[in-house]
């Protein structure tokens, strides 16, 4: 599925998302429990929706938070393609992972970290054993990130 982003040296492309489908995106540090398990959680999703959802990845350690343009990093670069709102709301942000829905049309929906996308798919897929199941808080042995691209078109 193409080279691992931890390695890469830019942001992939995010295609427009495709009619019907939601788009999980998540950035975060290429070594990170709490990104591992974000990860975990929206391929679980994918699985079990696949005709739903799809995901885009970032996991890169250094260019996270900067190293890019003008110094920002992904996180800097994503937060400006939010609306005022949630940009206010999301201005303290700085731990990993960042996690966002990209809908058809454009549109950004902003959840947070891991702790408020596991809220958000607790409650999304409430019944759901098998995504239920992933929800749970991460250990520390899972530090070491999956970095294997999303299933979004051209990633």
């Amino acid at each position: 599925m193409g080279n691992s982003s931890s390695q890469t040296k830019e942001m992939p492309p995010r295609p427009p998302v495709a009619a019907g489908k939601t788009r999980i995106c998540i950035a975060g540090f290429g070594i990170s429990h709490h990104t591992n398990r974000a990860g975990k959680i929206a391929r679980v999703i994918v699985e079990t929706f696949p005709a739903e959802f799809e995901t885009w990845f970032f996991f890169n350690s250094k260019l996270y938070r900067d190293g890019m343009e003008g110094g920002n990093g992904v996180l800097g670069i994503i937060k400006k393609e939010l609306t005022p709102e949630q940009q206010t709301q999301f201005a303290a942000h700085r731990s990993s992972p960042f996690v966002w829905l990209e809908m058809p049309g454009g549109e950004k929906k902003a959840l947070g970290g891991r702790d408020k996308f596991a809220e958000w798919a607790k409650e999304r897929f409430a019944g759901n054993e098998a995504i239920l199941k992933v929800i749970v808080g991460p250990s520390l042995m899972e530090a070491v990130v999956n970095c294997s691209q999303g299933t979004a078109p051209a990633q």
